[in-house]
């Protein structure tokens, strides 16, 4: 005779891992905390270097001729071609542009690597932590 803890459990692993992961990080053992903060970006961080094809440099704030430009190139491309109805739909409530159309200017690389770096030294991480 099975117990009430050998009950069968016909949910899908997709349904079983908001219950997964809680188990998981509440059996996960720590002695202690942290938290890092600081600035990331300098002060003088005025051109975001984003660029989309079809409408040109983006600029913030975003004006509504923008908006509805971004919002056109939404519905019209994706993958080099017209969505369908069908396929015209949201990502957590945004429109989605094809990345195809999307260029950002090569400092932000350098951008990034500065922020990684830092995120690792306010976590106390080697720099050769990958």
């Amino acid at each position: 005779m099975a117990g009430a803890g050998d009950r069968r459990d016909d949910r899908s692993a997709a349904e079983k891992l908001p219950d997964d992961l809680l188990h998981a990080f509440n059996n996960i053992s720590s002695s202690g905390s942290f938290a890092a903060c600081g600035s990331l970006f300098t002060a003088d961080l005025v051109d975001l270097g984003l660029a989309v094809e079809g409408l040109g440099a983006v600029d913030l704030p975003l004006k509504p001729i923008a908006a509805r430009i971004l919002l056109d190139l939404s519905q019209e491309k994706h993958g080099g071609g017209k969505l369908s109805s069908a396929a015209k739909s949201t990502v957590g409530g945004f429109w989605n542009v094809d990345p195809s159309l999307i260029s950002l200017a090569p400092a932000w690389g350098d951008l990034l690597c500065e922020a990684v770096a830092k995120a690792k030294e306010g976590m106390g991480w080697p720099s050769n932590t990958k």
